[in-house]
């Protein structure tokens, strides 16, 4: 079974543009005020938060919040969201992930 996926609102991984050196792997934009409102509820019990920078087929970058480490935290935020609004679905006017990974 496929996980859902958790979009980082406030944060926005772009390819690096033509004239950057090579190990310039991805540009990081973080709208700090959207980002922490948010990634409170994804810290870890060592206090970190994990996120995944990820490429679609379109090679266009985005970022989730990593459940490797913490999947029973992620199964209780999905579940307090399902409870809060069950009918409704993610729209974010600041972040909108790719078209292909929808």
């Amino acid at each position: 079974m496929k996980t859902k996926q958790h979009y980082v609102r406030g944060v926005k991984a772009k390819k690096p543009q033509s004239n950057a050196p090579i190990f310039a792997v991805t540009n990081i934009s973080v709208r700090l005020d959207s980002f922490l409102e948010t990634a409170k509820k994804y810290v870890n019990a060592d206090g970190f938060v994990n996120l995944e920078i990820k490429e679609n087929d379109k090679n266009e970058h985005y970022v989730v919040y990593s459940d490797y480490f913490h999947k029973d935290q992620i199964a209780k935020i999905d579940a307090e969201e399902a409870a809060k609004n069950p009918a409704t679905t993610f729209n974010d006017s600041e972040f909108f992930p790719p078209e292909s990974i929808k």
